[in-house]
């Protein structure tokens, strides 16, 4: 269901009178950056908390949190789309997916928390 709704979370930029059906394929380019980009990070992360790098497996397990923190950056591209350039969402994104990552690595692993649903490490991330 995640990526159904980063696919269909393009459909915002459509009523934006800046980018039309170029936001949608801009939407669609970070949704499929963002996916890759979170596998990079959660192997960055997790050298910075535990000391060395580990491989990340690319299982159905790792790819739902894929799809769900790049959800996390879509959610907030509700506050700023049409007011800022591509470059600068790129940006946006690259740099939102590594906290967002670091986020869920505290709440989850460190503090212990039962996020079901990722009300706190996606919805609430991405909405403040």
């Amino acid at each position: 269901s995640s990526g159904i709704n980063a696919e269909y979370g393009g459909f915002l930029y459509v009523f934006s009178k800046f980018y039309v059906w170029g936001g949608v394929g801009l939407n669609f380019f970070i949704c499929g950056l963002g996916f890759l980009w979170v596998f990079i990070v959660v192997s960055l992360v997790s050298s910075m908390f535990h000391g060395h790098f580990e491989k990340v497996q690319i299982n159905c397990d790792n790819m739902m949190l894929s799809a769900d923190i790049t959800e996390a950056v879509l959610i907030s591209f509700g506050a700023f789309y049409g007011f800022t350039s591509p470059s600068q969402i790129i940006l946006i994104t690259l740099l939102e997916i590594f906290m967002c990552v670091v986020n869920e690595h505290i709440v989850l692993e460190i503090l212990h928390v039962k996020d079901q649903g990722g009300s706190m490490v996606v919805h609430a991330f991405g909405a403040y």
